[in-house]
């Protein structure tokens, strides 16, 4: 899809596991996402932590009182190591869990690219925990909650700090068909998963020539299951489109082993008002049209791509504001993949289009494949 380091001694399959989810069969202990979950807000907001996985994942593009633009990603996710014994409180501390976290920041004016992450045992002693009953997931000085109709977000390290209020200017939209996001051809295979496709967001962030303010737009995607990946499936394509037409496109493209999108890929579309349509695989295509090779892990990624949605008549081109928008999370998840901004140009009703976006490209360096030791 990340500023202390909190170091544990865990294996690094139980690590990467928090971020892929790919073990080859579910935990059977915990919750399973299943069809007719009726979403609530802001209920959903908070953690849930029946299940074995979740996510919150803002991402967004922010520019200073000078004009220069900047793109952000700022993650939070709680994997669970056991399912909860009925006689633990689901907010006791957050013990059994690992939360980690992931943050970024794209200077698209000087075409600089900078992240940092951060890890912890969730423990009694209240220095990192996900809440069930509020909003409020946290590692020390990272931090994702509600105020009220506001969420605040904020990610403080060493020469890179995130400090923002995000203000949703659209309801939330539901993936997927009858309260689930289907992954794989398992029935276990499926997440509930929504997004606030539109938010306005203003605050600070810093860096080592200290502090800017900023303002912006930006997307929250929510996630939890206890899921797996499908046999012959590596990784994914996530792309999230802001248009300047107010609408905006959620597509994610399941990839396989031979390069062949899994037909359980997925997206949405969303109109002006809020109302979405779900997206099969056949009423897109998402055509790659250029390559980039990290010089850090030798890792080829596709670097450009054409989006079409037949029923919108919507021909859009993606371009990375910065080539080199890969992240290395040796300290948290350890795995290597490449989330960054884009611009969006191209054509709606025959009519010019452009608009902003992020893209994220996982199982390029390594298939997203281990073992299931918990």
């Amino acid at each position: 899809m990340r500023h202390r380091i909190h170091v544990l001694t865990l294996t690094a399959a139980i690590v990467a596991m928090t971020i892929t989810v790919t073990c080859q069969r579910p935990a059977p202990e915990f919750a399973v996402a299943k069809p007719g979950y009726q979403y609530s807000f802001p209920r959903d907001h908070a953690a849930h932590p029946a299940f074995q996985t979740e996510w919150w994942y803002y991402t967004g593009h922010l520019a200073d009182a000078s004009g220069n633009a900047y793109g952000f990603q700022l993650t939070l996710f709680r994997h669970a190591l056991k399912p909860l014994d009925e006689r633990e409180s689901p907010d006791d501390g957050s013990q059994g869990q690992v939360l980690f976290g992931h943050a970024a920041v794209t200077d698209e004016s000087k075409g600089t690219f900078r992240y940092r992450e951060v890890i912890s045992r969730g423990s009694s002693v209240d220095n990192a925990g996900a809440r069930s009953d509020i909003y409020r997931t946290w590692i020390d000085e990272w931090v994702v909650e509600g105020l009220g109709r506001f969420h605040h977000i904020q990610a403080i390290a060493d020469s890179l700090s995130i400090n923002l209020v995000f203000e949703p200017r659209k309801p939330p939209v539901v993936h997927g068909v009858n309260g689930v996001s289907r992954k794989g051809e398992g029935a276990s295979n499926a997440s509930h998963y929504y997004s606030i496709t539109r938010a306005a967001v203003e605050g600070v962030i810093m860096d080592e020539q200290g502090p800017t303010e900023v303002t912006g737009e930006a997307w929250l995607d929510r996630e939890w299951s206890t899921s797996v990946l499908s046999p012959g499936q590596v990784g994914w394509d996530w792309f999230s489109v802001q248009l300047e037409t107010g609408e905006e496109l959620m597509l994610y493209r399941m990839r396989r082993s031979d390069g062949t999108q899994d037909p359980h890929s997925s997206g949405s579309w969303v109109n002006t008002g809020g109302a979405s349509a779900h997206l099969d695989p056949a009423q897109f295509t998402i055509t790659s049209t250029r390559t980039w090779k990290s010089p850090s892990s030798g890792a080829v990624y596709p670097a450009e791509w054409t989006i079409e949605v037949p029923s919108q008549r919507l021909s859009l081109r993606l371009r990375p504001t910065v080539a080199d928008q890969e992240l290395r999370t040796e300290e948290s998840s350890r795995i290597t993949y490449w989330e960054g901004s884009v611009r969006v140009d191209g054509t709606q009703r025959d009519q010019r289009v452009r608009g902003r976006g992020y893209v994220e490209l996982t199982g390029y360096a390594a298939p997203l494949q281990m073992s299931t030791s918990r």
